[in-house]
């Protein structure tokens, strides 16, 4: 998505400079972090539960899970609050009709398509989802995809997708409370993930409360750009304290086994919290380097859905071949250099993949890959 804006949109008017500027590079640089967080959470999710999912048998592994699920974990927070700011920044300027005529294209679209090849995968290769795919025919085959469409089953991250076109039919109605300053209900949605958590792999209704929460945060920041920022770079210190404050919580949490309170899962109640309060330190500190941040950080982040799309499957079978080889292990130091090459590798091969299709298909890549 180029991210452009008509000329002039974006006016100083704040002790906190906004520069008058056609292109939100800083969102382009934004997506990246998001899009890292995610492999990340995923590469070392993949090397620890391909080895064992009890990580009782050593304090070391369990502790090493835990750092690694509390720093990387709900990426798809900063990913929601990227979509709403980016509806108010640029979306917002077209029609509704050519709103959603671009996300039928470029969201719903390839993400049919990688239902179809991931449900496949599944059936035929190995497993990527949350059931296993065993049909007798084709037409088994394409009732399982038909199933997993509408609850993003065809693996185990494609449950976001669901998620984010439901956001993007619920856009008229936050953009509505935002344009009437309705702040009490926006302020009810803003906090309502605190009580709603998340349900995963299964596709529920509060997933959808949770991620409008953020959505529209971000719906309202872009909104109020100026002052969103200004806000945040007067509050960064507090941000940045509410981050490692979660974070040392969510680290204990995993290590007593801390999940839930009646039907609120704590754990992704807090999670909410420390994610946002990351997505706030992040814009701050892109804003300030953007100038001295390397191009090549704009394409992961102009590639972002693309990689989001491919990267879990690279991953998979990287891991199963490194299972097969004796590679995998319990020593905590090997499993942090295994999901670092994990991660450097779902994150390049993704990227080539992606170039290739682009250069394949052209204008016509984003209703393939969604880049």
């Amino acid at each position: 998505m180029d991210l452009k804006v008509k000329p002039n949109t974006v006016k100083n008017e704040l002790p906190f400079e906004v520069k008058s500027h056609t292109f939100f590079r800083e969102l382009h640089i934004y997506r990246c972090f998001a899009i890292l967080l995610i492999i990340a959470a995923h590469s070392w999710s993949l090397t620890l539960f391909f080895y064992t999912d009890d990580f009782s048998i050593d304090p070391q592994l369990k502790l090493l899970h835990s750092v690694t699920e509390t720093l990387f974990h709900d990426g798809t927070i900063i990913f929601a609050l990227i979509s709403g700011l980016l509806f108010s920044l640029i979306l917002k300027n077209n029609s509704w009709r050519k709103f959603y005529v671009s996300k039928v294209k470029h969201v719903f679209l390839p993400y049919v398509l990688m239902t179809f090849i991931y449900t496949l995968i599944q059936w035929q290769v190995t497993m990527v989802g949350f059931y296993e795919i065993s049909p007798d025919s084709w037409l088994g085959y394409l009732n399982a995809v038909m199933l997993n469409i509408p609850l993003g089953m065809g693996s185990f991250h494609l449950w976001y997708i669901p998620i984010l076109l439901l956001l993007f039919v619920a856009t008229p109605a936050i953009n509505q409370l935002v344009e009437k300053k309705s702040f009490v209900v926006l302020g009810i949605i803003a906090l309502a993930p605190v009580i709603a958590s998340r349900v995963w792999p299964q596709f529920s209704w509060l997933t959808f409360v949770y991620f409008l929460g953020a959505y529209s945060i971000g719906i309202y920041a872009g909104a109020n750009y100026q002052r969103s920022l200004d806000f945040i770079q007067r509050h960064t210190l507090f941000l940045l304290m509410i981050f490692l404050i979660t974070s040392g919580f969510l680290i204990f949490f995993y290590q007593i086994n801390f999940e839930k309170i009646a039907f609120v899962s704590v754990i992704e109640s807090v999670f909410y919290l420390q994610k946002l309060a990351l997505a706030g330190v992040l814009l701050n500190c892109i804003y300030k380097i953007e100038k001295c941040v390397p191009p090549w950080l704009d394409k992961i982040g102009n590639y972002s859905f693309s990689i989001y799309f491919i990267h879990p499957l690279l991953g998979i079978l990287f891991v199963e071949w490194l299972k097969e080889q004796g590679m995998l292990s319990n020593n905590p130091w090997i499993v942090v250099l295994l999901g670092t090459v994990v991660f450097l590798y779902c994150l390049l091969a993704s990227m080539l993949i992606t170039t290739i299709v682009k250069k394949a298909c052209g204008k016509y890549s984003r209703m393939v890959v969604g880049a």
